[in-house]
């Protein structure tokens, strides 16, 4: 980025040279070291301030771009998440005119890019509602994979889950309240919002026409507790609780409790009400995490 310095001191040179041999008898014109130096002045504008280090002339430039955004936004305090990263899309649209000359259609196709979340650093979560649960979601699967890794050290956030909404009014399972975050927000503010998301103090939840309601989601010890989105220390055999609501207000329900990636329990209850679990199982020791 730095070769229009080159092209701007070559003009200069050509310019004080013709400047210096130019007589009377044999004038040399100062107009070819000038057009250099206008050359390096443009190129050197284009490279700072408006280089960017992404483009789309340069193939696959992989993760680059996205954690380029990511960066850009944590710097500025903002939030970053991974929208439907398990849908794959295929479109086409009539070329225009006069593309149309040489090909009928325009394709378009996008690919899950599920992977990207392992790949990808300091994102603040991705959405697991509409195309988020099957291979990320699932239990043992890249959200866990990168749970395990925040506990381990390597990833210094964990990453939450949303639910997200992609409308389509063509298809009555798309509705406009199929797919919902729900946050437990220690104040209704703006901030209190963007804080909830932030520390995971938060759930996603789909369905239409039912609502499963989850108040209160803790890990505790002998001594202290934690609810969702916190971390710290537990002494004694942790306990799972978790308080639901449902509406209608008698539905059965299955919960399933995943540790470290791994379910380890699985209870087939009749909600509403207060599902307790004694974790006494291996695996316990060093850092894991509950969901």
């Amino acid at each position: 980025n730095l070769w229009p310095i080159g092209v701007l001191v070559l003009g200069c040179v050509l310019v004080l040279f013709n400047r210096r041999v130019s007589t009377a008898d044999a004038p040399r014109s100062k107009l070819p070291g000038i057009l250099v130096m206008v050359i390096g002045l443009l190129f050197g504008f284009n490279a700072y301030p408006f280089y960017q280090p992404f483009d789309a002339y340069n193939g696959d430039q992989g993760i680059g771009p996205y954690q380029a955004v990511i960066d850009h936004a944590n710097a500025r305090g903002a939030l970053t998440y991974w929208a439907h990263p398990e849908v794959h899309q295929y479109s086409s649209m009539p070329a225009p005119w006069p593309a149309s000359i040489l090909v009928d259609s325009v394709y378009f196709e996008t690919e899950p890019y599920s992977g990207d979340l392992l790949t990808a650093e300091g994102y603040t979560g991705f959405a697991i509602f509409e195309e988020g649960a099957i291979s990320i979601g699932r239990p043992g699967g890249i959200w866990d994979q990168t749970l395990l890794e925040y506990c381990s050290g390597i990833r210094e956030h964990p990453v939450w889950a949303i639910g997200e909404l992609d409308f389509d009014m063509g298809h009555i399972d798309h509705g406009i309240g199929t797919s919902q975050t729900v946050l437990w927000l220690n104040e209704v503010t703006e901030s209190g919002v963007v804080d909830a998301l932030r520390r995971g103090s938060c759930y996603a939840r789909r369905g239409m026409g039912t609502d499963i309601t989850i108040n209160d989601f803790m890990i505790s010890g002998d001594q202290t507790g934690f609810t969702s989105g916190q971390n710290g220390q537990i002494s004694g055999t942790p306990m799972v609780t978790i308080d639901i609501d449902t509406a209608p207000a008698s539905m059965p329900l299955t919960v399933q409790i995943v540790r470290n990636g791994a379910s380890i329990h699985t209870i087939e209850v009749e909600g509403p009400g207060q599902l307790t679990f004694r974790d006494t199982g291996p695996g316990l020791k060093g850092a894991f995490f509950y969901r």
